[in-house]
Protein backbone atom coordinates (compact mmCIF):
# COMPACT_ATOMS: atom_id res chain seq x y z
CA UNK A 1 0.00 0.00 0.00
CA UNK A 2 2.86 2.52 1.09
CA UNK A 3 4.30 1.45 -2.31
CA UNK A 4 1.10 2.34 -4.65
CA UNK A 5 1.32 6.15 -2.76
CA UNK A 6 4.37 6.93 -3.16
CA UNK A 7 3.96 5.72 -7.17
CA UNK A 8 1.11 7.65 -6.85
CA UNK A 9 3.07 10.82 -5.27
CA UNK A 10 5.78 10.10 -7.97
CA UNK A 11 3.35 10.48 -10.89
CA UNK A 12 1.65 13.40 -9.44
CA UNK A 13 4.79 15.35 -9.23
CA UNK A 14 6.26 14.27 -12.36
CA UNK A 15 3.00 15.27 -14.42
CA UNK A 16 2.70 18.75 -12.08
CA UNK A 17 6.11 19.72 -13.59
CA UNK A 18 5.06 18.12 -17.04
CA UNK A 19 2.32 20.65 -17.41
CA UNK A 20 4.48 23.44 -15.46
CA UNK A 21 5.53 25.75 -18.48
CA UNK A 22 9.04 24.89 -18.61
CA UNK A 23 8.78 24.79 -22.31
CA UNK A 24 12.18 26.16 -23.29
CA UNK A 25 12.86 27.59 -26.81
CA UNK A 26 14.42 24.59 -28.38
CA UNK A 27 11.26 22.80 -27.52
CA UNK A 28 8.91 24.88 -29.90
CA UNK A 29 8.68 24.16 -33.70
CA UNK A 30 7.36 26.65 -36.31
CA UNK A 31 6.69 25.58 -40.08
CA UNK A 32 8.84 27.22 -42.24
CA UNK A 33 7.27 29.48 -45.49
CA UNK A 34 7.15 26.31 -47.68
CA UNK A 35 5.48 24.65 -44.97
CA UNK A 36 7.49 22.11 -43.33
CA UNK A 37 7.62 21.99 -39.62
CA UNK A 38 11.01 22.48 -38.17
CA UNK A 39 12.20 21.50 -34.66
CA UNK A 40 14.32 24.83 -32.74
CA UNK A 41 16.32 22.42 -31.20
CA UNK A 42 18.43 22.63 -34.32
CA UNK A 43 19.26 25.75 -32.92
CA UNK A 44 20.62 24.90 -29.89
CA UNK A 45 24.11 26.34 -28.79
CA UNK A 46 23.54 29.42 -31.96
CA UNK A 47 22.53 32.84 -30.76
CA UNK A 48 18.75 33.68 -32.44
CA UNK A 49 17.38 36.60 -33.51
CA UNK A 50 13.40 36.56 -34.17
CA UNK A 51 12.04 39.17 -36.40
CA UNK A 52 8.71 39.86 -37.46
CA UNK A 53 8.54 41.13 -40.97
CA UNK A 54 6.48 42.74 -43.54
CA UNK A 55 7.21 42.98 -47.67
CA UNK A 56 5.59 46.44 -47.82
CA UNK A 57 6.58 47.91 -44.90
CA UNK A 58 8.91 51.84 -45.01
CA UNK A 59 11.48 49.25 -42.84
CA UNK A 60 11.88 46.59 -45.31
CA UNK A 61 14.58 47.20 -47.91
CA UNK A 62 16.82 48.30 -45.10
CA UNK A 63 15.96 45.06 -42.35
CA UNK A 64 16.18 42.62 -45.36
CA UNK A 65 19.49 44.06 -46.33
CA UNK A 66 20.68 44.49 -42.73
CA UNK A 67 19.50 41.18 -41.55
CA UNK A 68 21.67 39.65 -44.43
CA UNK A 69 24.34 41.52 -43.83
CA UNK A 70 24.14 40.33 -39.92
CA UNK A 71 23.89 36.66 -41.07
CA UNK A 72 26.46 36.93 -43.69
CA UNK A 73 29.02 38.34 -40.77
CA UNK A 74 28.32 35.89 -37.97
CA UNK A 75 27.76 32.85 -40.26
CA UNK A 76 25.09 30.16 -39.37
CA UNK A 77 27.45 28.25 -36.81
CA UNK A 78 26.94 31.60 -34.53
CA UNK A 79 23.78 33.15 -35.75
CA UNK A 80 20.27 31.80 -36.70
CA UNK A 81 18.04 34.92 -37.93
CA UNK A 82 14.67 33.27 -37.51
CA UNK A 83 12.13 35.83 -39.50
CA UNK A 84 8.24 35.65 -39.03
CA UNK A 85 6.38 37.25 -41.96
CA UNK A 86 3.12 39.15 -39.86
CA UNK A 87 0.05 41.08 -41.33
CA UNK A 88 -1.00 42.65 -38.17
CA UNK A 89 0.54 45.94 -38.09
CA UNK A 90 -0.58 48.07 -40.91
CA UNK A 91 -1.79 45.34 -42.95
CA UNK A 92 1.63 45.09 -44.91
CA UNK A 93 1.95 41.57 -45.67
CA UNK A 94 -1.36 40.74 -47.22
CA UNK A 95 0.24 38.11 -49.28
CA UNK A 96 0.06 34.23 -49.35
CA UNK A 97 3.76 32.49 -47.62
CA UNK A 98 4.00 31.14 -51.62
CA UNK A 99 3.57 34.68 -52.85
CA UNK A 100 5.84 36.09 -50.07
CA UNK A 101 8.56 33.38 -50.81
CA UNK A 102 8.95 34.16 -54.22
CA UNK A 103 8.99 37.38 -53.77
CA UNK A 104 11.40 37.76 -50.99
CA UNK A 105 13.47 35.05 -52.15
CA UNK A 106 14.00 37.47 -55.45
CA UNK A 107 14.19 40.80 -54.20
CA UNK A 108 16.40 40.30 -51.02
CA UNK A 109 17.84 37.12 -51.17
CA UNK A 110 17.41 36.39 -47.57
CA UNK A 111 20.54 34.07 -45.78
CA UNK A 112 18.62 33.37 -43.06
CA UNK A 113 15.26 30.71 -42.88
CA UNK A 114 11.70 33.25 -43.35
CA UNK A 115 8.95 31.01 -41.60
CA UNK A 116 4.99 30.74 -42.18
CA UNK A 117 2.94 34.60 -41.68
CA UNK A 118 2.19 34.23 -37.89
CA UNK A 119 0.52 36.47 -35.64
CA UNK A 120 2.61 37.78 -32.71
CA UNK A 121 -0.19 39.28 -30.66
CA UNK A 122 -3.68 38.45 -29.75
CA UNK A 123 -5.84 35.49 -29.50
CA UNK A 124 -4.38 33.48 -32.12
CA UNK A 125 -0.78 34.46 -31.15
CA UNK A 126 1.90 32.14 -32.70
CA UNK A 127 3.52 29.79 -29.70
CA UNK A 128 6.79 31.14 -30.45
CA UNK A 129 5.39 34.92 -29.80
CA UNK A 130 3.68 33.52 -26.50
CA UNK A 131 7.15 32.32 -25.74
CA UNK A 132 9.06 35.41 -26.31
CA UNK A 133 6.35 37.85 -24.95
CA UNK A 134 6.26 35.68 -21.60
CA UNK A 135 10.17 35.58 -21.71
CA UNK A 136 10.46 39.42 -21.79
CA UNK A 137 7.38 40.24 -19.25
CA UNK A 138 5.33 41.17 -21.68
CA UNK A 139 7.52 42.93 -23.93
CA UNK A 140 5.41 42.45 -27.59
CA UNK A 141 6.12 44.19 -31.01
CA UNK A 142 4.27 47.17 -31.48
CA UNK A 143 5.08 46.97 -35.29
CA UNK A 144 7.27 45.22 -38.10
CA UNK A 145 10.52 44.55 -37.81
CA UNK A 146 10.85 43.97 -34.33
CA UNK A 147 13.45 41.69 -33.29
CA UNK A 148 13.95 39.34 -29.70
CA UNK A 149 17.89 38.27 -28.83
CA UNK A 150 18.55 34.91 -27.49
CA UNK A 151 21.83 34.10 -25.95
CA UNK A 152 23.11 30.36 -26.92
CA UNK A 153 21.40 28.86 -23.77
CA UNK A 154 18.25 30.01 -25.79
CA UNK A 155 17.10 32.43 -23.26
CA UNK A 156 15.47 35.51 -24.14
CA UNK A 157 18.42 38.36 -23.37
CA UNK A 158 16.91 41.55 -25.14
CA UNK A 159 14.30 42.81 -27.52
CA UNK A 160 14.63 45.77 -30.09
CA UNK A 161 11.89 47.38 -30.94
CA UNK A 162 11.13 48.54 -35.01
CA UNK A 163 13.40 51.61 -34.56
CA UNK A 164 16.68 50.36 -33.19
CA UNK A 165 19.58 50.72 -35.19
CA UNK A 166 21.65 47.40 -36.07
CA UNK A 167 24.57 48.62 -34.08
CA UNK A 168 23.01 47.66 -30.93
CA UNK A 169 22.25 44.37 -32.54
CA UNK A 170 25.96 43.54 -33.29
CA UNK A 171 27.11 44.78 -30.19
CA UNK A 172 24.67 42.39 -28.04
CA UNK A 173 25.42 39.97 -30.25
CA UNK A 174 29.22 40.87 -30.15
CA UNK A 175 28.90 40.79 -26.54
CA UNK A 176 27.12 37.48 -25.99
CA UNK A 177 30.02 35.92 -28.45
CA UNK A 178 32.18 37.54 -26.27
CA UNK A 179 31.10 35.79 -22.82
CA UNK A 180 30.96 32.62 -24.60
CA UNK A 181 34.75 32.97 -25.60
CA UNK A 182 35.41 34.15 -21.96
CA UNK A 183 33.81 31.12 -20.65
CA UNK A 184 35.95 28.64 -22.16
Amino acid sequence: MEQVFFLSLFCLICGALASSGTETFYSLSAKDITGKMIGFERYSGKIVLVVNVASECGYTDYNYIQLNQLQLRYGEESLAILAFPCNQFGAQEPAKDSEINSMIRYKYKPQFPLFSKVNVTGESQSEVYRFLINSTNGLEPKWNFCKYLLDRDGLVVQFFDQGKTFDKIYDSIDGLLYRKRREL
